[in-house]
């Protein structure tokens, strides 16, 4: 089943998620912590962490406002995504977050285009997106078949899979 989590910016979503995945080994996907004023891409199934926003642009970013992105993260956190998705061990998958850039085919967009392709029988995929882009993000992907879930929701269903 696909789940997305919507809520507004700086409401808890990835701390709340940073605790709640912290002892499990059934999650995978990533989450993009803020650590010392710059967001990192956080490998959830085998906890690790790689850049993800540079202080300044240069030509390996791309730009979102004011937060300059790792182009190649990109890159890195979806070869993550599909090596979580073929793990037979793996129930869950979290994508931390649909927002902005993919809506202008950019970012993980193609990582979501491939994700709303896949058989989500067996397994879970939560896509996290913004509150103020939700319906922007479903229109875009003309998504369907996906349930609303709350983070309390969430982390509940994080502890039954630990």
């Amino acid at each position: 089943m696909i789940y997305i989590l919507s809520q507004a910016i700086k409401s808890g979503k990835t701390t709340t998620l940073m605790e709640a995945v912290s002892q499990s080994h059934s999650i995978g996907g990533f989450l993009s912590p803020t650590v010392d004023t710059l967001r990192q891409l956080y490998d959830i199934n085998n906890k690790v962490y790689i850049d993800f926003e540079k202080a300044e642009p240069d030509d390996t970013t791309i730009r979102v406002g004011r937060f300059s992105f790792i182009k190649e993260s990109f890159s890195i956190a979806a070869d993550w995504v599909i090596e979580h998705y073929n793990n037979p061990n793996i129930n869950c998958i979290i994508i931390d977050e649909i927002g902005k850039l993919e809506l202008q085919n950019e970012g993980f967009d193609k990582l979501t285009k491939q994700l709303l392709h896949l058989d989500w029988t067996t397994k879970d995929c939560v896509l996290i997106i913004r509150d103020f882009l939700l319906d922007d993000v479903i229109d875009k992907y003309k998504m369907t078949d996906y349930k609303i879930i709350t983070l309390t929701a969430l982390t509940d269903k994080i502890d039954s899979l630990s």
